[in-house]
């Protein structure tokens, strides 16, 4: 079970990704065969591989057909799977 603590930081990491999101901080293209992957800053990383809608989902309209707080769940279970230089990266960008 998750403690007080824990949640507090998932809810705070899931309110500064839809707010990076609707802000355009959090951009989304199609690199390679067709995976979207989420731009922050300079740099971009996968985070979607295209198993749920394989033929409809793409960069363009991702934020109309997936919701925004499981779309942000993707990006924050994308970021904790980055290296330690990556995660404060991304982290520092999302957090100013």
């Amino acid at each position: 079970m998750m403690n007080i603590y824990e949640f507090q930081n998932t809810m705070e990491q899931t309110v500064k990704v839809v707010e990076a999101i609707w802000n355009g901080t959090i951009t989304f293209s199609n690199k390679g065969e067709g995976d979207v992957v989420c731009h922050i800053g300079e740099y971009w990383f996968y985070f979607y591989n295209g198993k749920l809608f394989p033929d409809t989902l793409t960069s363009e309209n991702l934020r109309e057909n997936v919701g925004i707080f499981e779309l942000a769940e993707m990006i924050i279970n994308a970021i904790d799977d980055l290296d330690d230089d990556e995660y404060t990266y991304y982290w520092d960008i999302l957090r100013s």
